[in-house]
């Protein structure tokens, strides 16, 4: 695992500045996914579902604008879906009441802290398999993230997470721009959404290393069953090589501990 240190604001801080991060890009967040990398993301995720997931209870940890849980409630999960950030939620409240007008409410939306209490409602419930894409990098302490996060799956559930690939060669590139913003931003006058003041890598803590997850995951009594990797240029398919995808999309399943 690569950690990205930024300055030295408490940690406590840092993670206000993320919710407000969050909260500002919330009203336009579903309009991302006509993005091809949003798209692929949505995509892979839902292939990572079993064969028939009608029934199963999931949880969206992360949800954003309720486009991933509104994709599985239509595929007749029961999803509950929680976010820190305000503005998501408001955003999902809208998204899903558009777009899974007649689910039966087989979803429910929880704003959560940021604090993570163990009364927290989602906290109290047993799921079949726990969603969480592109939220990891952002924890602090993701460590005790993925630990709790492996605590709430049943038996056999399983684990789908997304994170930022560090043995990617364009993160290398990414991460060299984002260190030299005057120098791109002035002579070549490209990737503003790194070089800029509200690029997303100002709130982003650590990317991640296959081999390294699946340590940490083993250490949970969860074994890899899928990896895929994503976001390059799609010029030969060279984005599926652990070398080159800036994302790596990855799912785990839980031995039986009982």
């Amino acid at each position: 695992m690569t950690h990205l240190n930024h300055d030295n604001r408490p940690a406590d801080r840092a993670s206000d500045s993320t919710r407000e991060y969050f909260d500002q890009v919330s009203g336009g967040w579903s309009e991302r996914y006509r993005n091809r990398r949003f798209r692929d993301r949505l995509k892979n995720g839902l292939e990572l579902l079993p064969e028939d997931p009608r029934g199963l209870t999931l949880l969206d940890y992360g949800c954003g604008s309720g486009v991933l849980t509104a994709a599985l409630v239509q595929r007749g999960c029961h999803v509950t879906a929680v976010d820190p950030s305000a503005g998501m939620i408001r955003a999902a409240e809208a998204y899903l009441a558009e777009q899974c007008p007649r689910s039966d409410r087989r979803y429910r939306l929880e704003r959560i802290t940021g604090q993570d209490t163990p009364d927290e409602a989602y906290r109290q419930v047993d799921y079949n398999g726990v969603y969480c894409l592109g939220v990891l990098e952002y924890v602090a302490d993701d460590q005790e993230l993925l630990e709790r996060l492996v605590c709430l799956l049943k038996p056999g559930g399983f684990l789908v997470l997304s994170v930022p690939n560090a043995g990617s060669v364009l993160r290398r590139v990414e991460g060299f721009v984002f260190r030299h913003p005057t120098w791109f931003f002035r002579w070549l006058g490209l990737l503003d959404h790194v070089t800029g003041p509200d690029s997303y890598l100002h709130h982003q803590k650590h990317q991640y290393r296959l081999a390294d997850l699946d340590r940490r995951l083993l250490k949970q009594q969860a074994i890899r069953t899928a990896a895929r990797f994503r976001v390059a240029p799609s010029l030969l398919g060279l984005e599926r090589c652990s070398r080159v995808g800036m994302t790596m999309m990855v799912r785990y399943e839980t031995r039986d501990r009982r």
